[in-house]
């Protein structure tokens, strides 16, 4: 009961675990479409001042070198700063893999105990029915010696039912032997 109970235990957790699984896999790729929108904004918006960029680069060449190298500054810092935002969030998920991970070896390590537990009931199991079987077999031995003992009493009561009569037999001769003797 308590093993069944166990497995039942650890097919939950293994059925929480793929859920866990396929719903980490789902905010990855939610976190991924959103990260993936923002950069295609970031690029369109990009796009949209590179092309600002060249229409003042033909009036200023000076002001729209140092206006591209600040808006490529920027770019760099978001996509820094996305990139920080996709680690802390991958080292997360990490960390969930890994409680999941020490969750399972627990449910494993006490599926192992349970194990040898049964074990050692089966065997304890087979033992008693071991010495079940043998106590029946000299409970079968008893009951045939005090048969036999019971057809000897029988025997000897027969004997001693013989021997009494004969020993009447024997007196009521020898008083008629005496009875002669003395006539």
């Amino acid at each position: 009961m308590e093993v069944q109970e166990k497995d039942r235990l650890l097919e939950q957790l293994k059925r929480n675990i793929k859920m866990s699984k396929s719903h980490e896999i789902e905010v990855e790729l939610t976190i991924y479409i959103e990260e993936c929108l923002r950069l295609r904004q970031q690029l369109e918006q990009s796009h949209i001042e590179k092309s600002m960029l060249l229409q003042q680069q033909e009036l200023n060449p000076v002001g729209a070198n140092l206006l591209n190298q600040q808006r490529n500054f920027e770019e760099l810092n978001q996509l820094e700063e996305a990139f920080k935002y996709q680690e802390v969030e991958l080292q997360k998920e990490r960390e969930r893999g890994n409680e999941i991970q020490m969750q399972l070896m627990k449910v494993q390590e006490q599926k192992g105990k349970l194990k040898e537990k049964t074990d050692l009931n089966k065997k304890r199991l087979k033992k008693i029915n071991e010495l079940t079987s043998q106590s029946k077999r000299q409970a079968n031995l008893l009951d045939q010696r005090n048969k036999e003992v019971q057809n000897l009493r029988n025997e000897i009561q027969q004997y001693a039912a013989k021997l009494g009569e004969r020993e009447r037999v024997h007196h009521q001769n020898r008083d008629l032997v005496t009875k002669n003797c003395a006539q």
